[in-house]
């Protein structure tokens, strides 16, 4: 199982893990610096659960091709993928970064959402499925 830390380098120092970001039951989230641009991207991997079922190496080619299709979306409300890496047998997602908090600690932090604003982002989240279910993929 690997997991990645802070200060890491990955891509022989192309990149440098600067913090984690957060995890799901799917996945893990690092934001990173890109060395010689300077430029700030999200990795996403698979999570130490996924790495230890038996089925690992079908996760991650399931991993990869939904990053691929995912690298050609192009659409406001979902973050770019950039390119696919491989470190020591685990792949990485190059995203967009996207800085700020999610909405549960938007939500967390300021309370309800007046009406408006709380339809504002359901319209966002359903153009974004909306466009990913015509895509013919599922999130």
């Amino acid at each position: 199982m690997q997991s990645w830390t802070p200060n890491q380098p990955l891509q022989n120092g192309r990149f440098i893990i600067q913090k984690y970001l957060g995890g799901g039951g799917y996945g893990v989230t690092y934001r990173v610096i890109e060395q010689h641009t300077g430029k700030i991207f999200a990795i996403k991997t698979l999570n130490s659960n996924r790495q230890n079922e038996p089925d690992f190496q079908q996760l991650q080619v399931k991993f990869i091709n939904e990053a691929l299709r995912l690298a050609q979306c192009t659409h406001p409300h979902i973050v770019k993928v950039h390119e696919v890496i491989e470190e020591a047998g685990l792949w990485g997602m190059v995203m967009e970064y996207v800085d700020g908090v999610n909405l549960w600690q938007y939500i967390q932090k300021r309370g309800q959402l007046l009406e408006d604003e709380a339809l504002r982002y359901i319209d966002q989240i359903g153009q974004a499925l909306e466009y990913v279910h015509e895509k013919e993929f599922l999130h």
